[in-house]
């Protein structure tokens, strides 16, 4: 607990220099401190994203910053339209470091199905497009190659790793199954009730939906033999819309 505690506390910290590093060169902005004013953002944003310490939460609160709108419409000649400019300017400098931000905890998350690495990939490349577009737009020629070299690489690890993953397929049941009867039918496996209960969104274990989605594993069974009490049908459907049936034994309800 010490330890942790140690930790989190170094964590404060670093998110705390790095804030005051960030403030103080913004308040002396000039041109001249463009390049100071990204690094800091960039530390700033970095060090918040080291306080996680699970990858998912890295990638859902960076895909927040990412794609956090901001427009100041007080446009038009004179002091207000500067003003406006230069927070345009720091809302998009935020925006672009919470991106390579983002990139790096796509890089070190572990998607589990190749949906989720598609889900996954599909928000982090839909965000980048959009700075893409707005640099391109802008003239701004090395952002805009940059951040096209970044998509690049996050479609390319996630395609990599996605593929390698199981898909999910939706399993519909004639009636509430607990989780651990679903996992001893599917996989012949119990132990995985935790994740069923986890990946359908049951409220209790007891009493899973009748329809939810698994992973198609190599180890799942789609068939029984004999079988006790009641004995649901159950329908897959996979990834690309083609549903099968069969009749799956050994359920122990009501027993």
């Amino acid at each position: 607990v010490s330890s942790l505690q140690a930790q989190i506390t170094a964590q404060r910290a670093a998110i705390v220099s790095a804030a005051a590093s960030a403030t103080a060169t913004a308040a002396t902005l000039n041109a001249a401190d463009a390049p100071a004013m990204a690094v800091a953002i960039a530390a700033t944003v970095e060090a918040a994203r080291t306080t996680m310490t699970d990858p998912a939460d890295q990638v859902r609160v960076l895909l927040q910053l990412a794609t956090f709108p901001y427009f100041d419409r007080n446009i038009g000649p004179g002091i207000g339209g500067d003003i406006a400019t230069v927070r345009d300017s720091m809302s998009a400098a935020c925006r672009r470091m919470a991106l390579i931000s983002l990139a790096r905890a796509s890089s070190i998350y572990q998607p589990v199905s190749y949906q989720d690495a598609q889900t996954v990939l599909d928000l982090i490349t839909a965000a980048l497009d959009v700075e893409i577009t707005a640099a391109g737009d802008a003239g701004e020629d090395p952002t805009y190659t940059t951040f096209r070299n970044l998509r690049i690489a996050v479609v390319t690890d996630l395609t990599t790793r996605g593929a390698t993953l199981p898909q999910v397929v939706t399993a519909r049941f004639a009636a509430p199954l607990p989780s651990l009867v679903i996992g001893q039918m599917l996989y012949r496996d119990a132990t995985r009730a935790d994740e069923i209960t986890a990946e359908s969104g049951a409220p209790h274990p007891a009493f899973s939906p009748m329809s939810i989605q698994v992973l198609a594993t190599a180890g799942i069974v789609l068939s029984g033999v004999g079988g006790f009490g009641i004995q649901p049908s159950v329908a897959f459907t996979d990834n690309s819309g083609n549903t099968f049936t069969d009749e799956l034994g050994d359920i122990l309800i009501g027993v």
